[in-house]
């Protein structure tokens, strides 16, 4: 018989609050036991588990209830007492996890409206876990996942330009700047899905699903993620890569820096043709779905790794197939 998880969470703010929603959701209702200590002091020695005071010691409530896992609002971490407490628990063979570590480890996303900016400095797993060589084994396979698409969709290519040129008028490829790496503007490929000069009117706006601007032929390639197959030449080129942050334009990022925090550090790495919010299923064509799509970003650029692109490319090749994500 499966046994659920005891997790205790210690603290009461925001983030212990939204953890406890998460954790009392009906997802994961069969592997978390949850409880749940709001108040905690050092001077009396009164401590709060589940509504219920107790002058028991931290130490002694964790043993009486076999908690195997206790996450600490990371707003306690002044308190000497509870530190040391936390380190005999920690030899009791009991897994403990700062608020915004198991945040992230719980919804595979950075928790942008939590963490200081000392936490973004300090924490960055993916350049600490990653040497060089993982650039270079990076450069590698987008090169030979670019050719290898380029050679594939050449037949794709040649039909699919034939039928935009015939089904409306405009150019078959629509370039665009973007920015890259270290905010450097470069020159974005795709396939030309909207009428010819869909901005003329209504200026920068967010393309909507059901945008009255796109064409029959580029509803269809938005669907199967044919319109971004030339961007393969931007992944050639080094401009972008395979595994990444979606390119955004200067105008949209600009907005976005101003209300979003910790926006900028999405260019830390070069944009890809896909990524890891690309395959979560959500759709993110709005202000409030690019704060989402933040998180989902700053977790990969903070877990990177070999391993990790893969899974990207696994579940990139599901989604097409299945024509789920964004």
């Amino acid at each position: 018989m499966f046994t659920k998880q005891k997790v205790l969470l210690l603290g009461n703010d925001s983030l212990i609050n939204e953890i406890e929603s998460l954790l009392r959701d009906r997802k994961y209702l069969k592997t978390y036991d949850l409880s749940v200590m709001k108040n905690y002091s050092e001077k009396s020695g009164t401590v709060c588990i589940d509504g219920s005071e107790s002058l028991k010691s931290l130490l002694s409530i964790i043993r009486e209830n076999k908690f195997g896992t206790v996450v600490v609002s990371h707003r306690l971490e002044n308190f000497p007492v509870l530190r040391k407490q936390l380190l005999e628990i920690k030899f009791a063979n009991v897994t403990i996890y700062d608020s915004l570590y198991f945040y992230e480890a719980l919804t595979e996303k950075a928790p942008i409206h939590y963490a200081k900016d000392e936490w973004f400095l300090f924490r960055n797993q993916g350049e600490k876990f990653n040497p060089p060589l993982y650039k270079i084994a990076k450069r590698c396979m987008d090169i030979f996942l670019s050719l290898v698409g380029i050679i594939a969709s050449l037949p794709f290519v040649l039909l699919i330009a034939l039928v935009i040129k015939v089904s409306s008028k405009g150019p078959v490829f629509f370039k665009q700047e973007r920015l890259g790496l270290h905010e450097r503007p470069f020159t974005l490929l795709k396939f030309r899905t909207m009428i010819n000069d869909a901005e003329k009117v209504t200026g920068p706006t967010w393309a909507d699903k059901n945008d009255p601007r796109i064409t029959k032929i580029g509803k269809l390639l938005r669907k199967i993620r044919f319109d971004e197959l030339p961007q393969l030449f931007n992944v050639l080129k080094g401009e972008m890569s395979f595994i990444g942050t979606r390119p955004i334009r200067k105008y949209f990022a600009e907005k976005l820096a101003k209300d979003i925090p910790h926006y900028r550090l999405r260019f830390l790495i070069k944009p890809g043709l896909t990524g890891w919010a690309q395959v979560q299923g959500g759709y993110f064509g709005t202000e409030e779905g690019q704060v989402e799509k933040l998180e989902y970003d700053l977790y990969y650029i903070q877990n990177q790794s070999i391993f990790f692109d893969i899974l990207i490319v696994l579940k990139t090749i599901s989604t097409v197939l299945f024509q789920r994500g964004q």
